[in-house]
């Protein structure tokens, strides 16, 4: 696994927590990220977040699983609905992730409105850092935007200087986005 490891480059892992350190999260890296998480024996049982959604690098290739999953219990595609989680700040890429995730659990065998209908609710289209979270994960994984302090608008850097201790002057706001996703975190329970 050392040569993966440094194929992928530095990241960031805290057990459940993962992070890619990378401009844009390629398929082999998420493939790579995913396969350090611990799943339990029981995947329908994680409950995933993933801040910065994107494209879906992380989440498209845990569908197949989850269905497959679901299917071998002989259990309720419904079960599907908590195990992901995802935000997207821009409409048109969560819209086309929704699409994606859909036409992903269609090719797995869910009905239409049944892959949208969970799509729908995997991905939110809302700002992570502003999004008023009461759930808990038990999994985090994700590429979140790195972007310098000086480029986050002058207000928000205020708000989020309040909000995050780790949010500094010269810090990254992907720095706003580990911090709140370990914050959510439920205690350890696998």
């Amino acid at each position: 696994m050392e040569g993966a490891t440094s194929a992928v480059g530095p990241r960031i892992g805290l057990g459940r927590v993962i992070f890619a350190n990378s401009l844009r999260a390629r398929d082999e890296i998420a493939r790579f990220c995913l396969r350090q998480l611990p799943f339990p024996r029981n995947i329908l049982s994680i409950r995933l977040l993933e801040p910065a959604a994107g494209h879906g690098a992380f989440i498209l290739p845990l569908i197949a699983r989850l269905v497959t999953a679901a299917r071998s219990r002989r259990l309720s595609y419904d079960t599907l609905l908590p195990v992901v989680r995802a935000y997207e700040i821009d409409p048109v890429v969560a819209s086309s992730l929704r699409q994606k995730c859909a036409e992903e659990l269609q090719r797995n065998g869910l009905a239409k409105p049944k892959a949208r209908r969970i799509a729908k609710c995997w991905i939110r289209n809302d700002d992570f850092l502003e999004a008023r979270i009461r759930a808990r994960f038990t999994h985090v994984v994700g590429n979140p935007p790195y972007i310098r302090w000086d480029a986050v608008p002058s207000p928000l850097r205020v708000i989020y200087r309040e909000r995050f201790s780790s949010f500094k002057e010269r810090a990254d706001l992907y720095v706003a986005f580990i911090e709140k996703s370990v914050r959510l975190l439920k205690p350890k329970v696998f």
